[in-house]
């Protein structure tokens, strides 16, 4: 096992591409990309002016894209992973601290307080919302099962996709 000392403290989230060479992290205005196998800084870039620091982030199966969550109210923007052009974006409304992308980028979940909804990930369609009955801690995907998990303090809650 290595550490690592010079990469950020805290990483909320992280993203790693699809050929394992890169792991991209949040930085205070972006992303930044490091080397997986020597840790080293490779470059990154700013997520734009009103989105802040990321809050979810995916890397295209092709690896040339970066999806971002980014935000206090909430942005889903596409990014050349390579060159951090913007490529698309759009304002999601009602996200809360909790998202999590599916496998192939195809569904992005959000959540706020009990209530899980789950958005084309390319679009940020509403296409259906769950209620957990208690407040969601956190979710994730368990992409052998097309299903999404949420976790509370009331238990463990899976809707299928």
């Amino acid at each position: 096992m290595e550490l690592w000392d010079d990469l950020p403290q805290s990483a909320p989230v992280m993203a790693v591409t699809p050929d394992g060479k890169h792991l991209v992290l949040p930085s205070d205005d972006g992303v930044a990309i490091h080397d997986l196998s020597t840790g080293r800084h490779e470059g990154g870039f700013p997520l734009g002016e009103k989105t802040g620091g990321p809050c979810a982030l995916y890397v295209t199966e092709d690896g040339k894209r970066l999806m971002a969550v980014a935000g206090h109210t909430g942005f889903l923007g596409s990014y050349h992973l390579g060159t951090g052009t913007p490529a698309a974006g759009f304002p999601l409304d009602g996200m809360a601290p909790f998202q999590a992308f599916c496998m192939g980028g195809q569904v992005l979940a959000t959540t706020t307080r009990t209530l899980l909804s789950l958005r084309d990930g390319r679009t940020g369609k509403l296409l259906r919302t769950c209620d957990h009955n208690y407040y969601i801690n956190d979710i994730l995907f368990v992409p052998s099962q097309a299903r999404v998990l949420a976790a509370g303090l009331g238990g463990f809650h899976f809707w299928d996709r």
